[in-house]
């Protein structure tokens, strides 16, 4: 966990004698304690903190203190700026993994024309007569190939997880954790309107409590009329969350 260390700098900052010194850096541990600090930073605040005591000159000690203190400060500044860092570079880290999930639900039909359009070659022991068989009909048919396709790059990637939101239990149709993301499938069928979709959508984003909720939808009936329109009604419509509306229409599945 990462402690920001404002309060404890500036406290360090004001402070004029040994005793007021003393506490500070005794809160500084206790601190560090509670958030689980590791060891090596606790020991190295303790080591910084320590000062010679004069007992013949008041003004040797205090200046003794002084420097004490400034080493103390310059390294919870140094460990800030560093624990800063690592967030940031994880942030960075996150978004380049969500553009690439980005970039294979929206690319999504590539692996649909390549696999279920182009004929397999003659030598192959799959046929063309069998692919023919294999069509999207619902949900669950997208959401098999999308998850086999989501898995080869994210690995801990589940299906189907439950999520206990305080008052109804909401189930995701892909997860994946550590991007703290949710995709939420819909496949249009001929008892479906447009409005319907809306309102599953509408009711979809309040639920879930994942940061990143992306939903994927196979229109196979092409019951959105205007896709600009309706992904720009979502996608800055939850404060908070980011939602993002990848829209399918196949021409042939």
């Amino acid at each position: 966990m990462m402690v920001i260390w404002q309060d404890e700098i500036r406290s360090l900052l004001e402070i004029t004698t040994k005793e007021q010194y003393e506490k500070s850096i005794e809160n500084i541990i206790i601190l560090c304690e509670k958030e689980n600090v590791s060891m090596e930073i606790r020991k190295s605040i303790k080591e910084k903190s320590e000062f010679m005591i004069n007992d013949f000159s008041k003004n040797d000690t205090e200046k003794n203190m002084k420097e004490a203190k400034f080493r103390v400060i310059e390294y919870l500044k140094d460990i800030s700026k560093s624990s800063m860092e690592k967030k940031n570079s994880h942030i960075i880290d996150n978004t380049a993994e969500h553009e690439l999930l980005q970039r294979i639900l929206n690319q999504f039909y590539l692996f649909i024309e390549s696999f279920y359009e182009k004929d397999p070659d003659k030598r192959a022991t799959i046929k063309r007569e069998q692919l023919n068989i294999l069509r999207i009909g619902n949900e669950y048919d997208v959401q098999h190939i999308l998850f086999s396709i989501i898995r080869l790059f994210f690995v801990t990637a589940r299906t189907e997880v439950c999520e206990d939101t305080g008052y109804a239990m909401v189930r995701s149709d892909i997860w994946i954790q550590e991007l703290d993301t949710v995709v939420e499938i819909k496949c249009s069928n001929t008892s479906m309107n447009q409005k319907k979709l809306m309102e599953e959508i509408a009711s979809d984003m309040v639920h879930y409590h994942a940061d990143n909720i992306y939903f994927f939808i196979y229109d196979k009936e092409k019951i959105i009329k205007n896709r600009e329109a309706f992904i720009n009604t979502y996608e800055n419509a939850v404060a908070g969350k980011k939602i993002h509306i990848i829209i399918h229409q196949p021409k042939i599945l």
